[in-house]
């Protein structure tokens, strides 16, 4: 999937699923709205592919099930998170991560805080030296978004929430996020938060790149 180096409008629908059925709410105006429904609301009942979920259990590790075992062609993946560990002994590591991006050949951008425990050390010592990763420290972030781009439309994807690329996110802390996919108004989202991520955050003075990507994709 290739996105527009501008932003694009804002979402026209949201939608609340349940089990099998998604709720449509549009607005007059065309935006997302956070008013009560109003008699120039409309309200409609579609069973369509969900383009978003929310996510209440093991957020991250939802995102690395995806992203490791779907058979899928990436073309990038974008990492933003003020704390990030090593994940050894999950059952995806970053050291695995890494002989990913190497493997088949993914751009993959770091944008996190300067490491000062132990364990965020560790982890960028993991990332140093590889020429298809780029890091950049900014110490105001406190975002946490995980976007993963790839040549078909329908293996995009993104979760942003409250959980950190470390162990206690995966296992213990209570966390909430929501998996974006590319369908429906999806697709709006993702090129946001594409954008906001590839540009917006990486071009900030304050993102200081400490490690640029060496190699190019064929």
């Amino acid at each position: 999937m290739r996105f527009p180096a501008d932003s694009c409008s804002t979402a026209s629908s949201c939608s609340v699923q349940d089990s099998f059925w998604e709720w449509r709410f549009e607005g007059g105006e065309g935006r997302i709205s956070d008013s009560p429904l109003t008699a120039n609301t409309s309200v409609e009942r579609v069973s369509r592919k969900r383009f978003v979920e929310l996510l209440t259990d093991r957020c991250v590790h939802r995102f690395l099930l995806r992203l490791f075992l779907r058979d899928a062609k990436l073309n990038s993946i974008y990492l933003v998170a003020p704390y990030i560990g090593s994940l050894e002994g999950q059952r995806f590591s970053l050291r695995d991560l890494r002989e990913k991006v190497e493997r088949e050949r993914i751009l993959l951008y770091v944008v996190t805080r300067m490491p000062e425990e132990p364990y965020q050390v560790e982890a960028m010592t993991i990332l140093k030296d590889s020429p298809w990763i780029e890091v950049r420290y900014n110490n105001s972030v406190h975002a946490k978004v995980y976007i993963v781009t790839a040549e078909r439309d329908a293996d995009c994807f993104a979760l942003f929430g409250s959980g950190n690329w470390t162990a206690k996110a995966l296992q213990a802390n209570i966390e909430l996020a929501m998996l974006v996919y590319n369908e429906g108004p999806g697709r709006e989202i993702l090129r946001e938060l594409h954008y906001w991520a590839s540009v917006r955050l990486r071009t900030l003075p304050e993102s200081v790149l400490v490690q640029r990507i060496r190699s190019k994709r064929s």
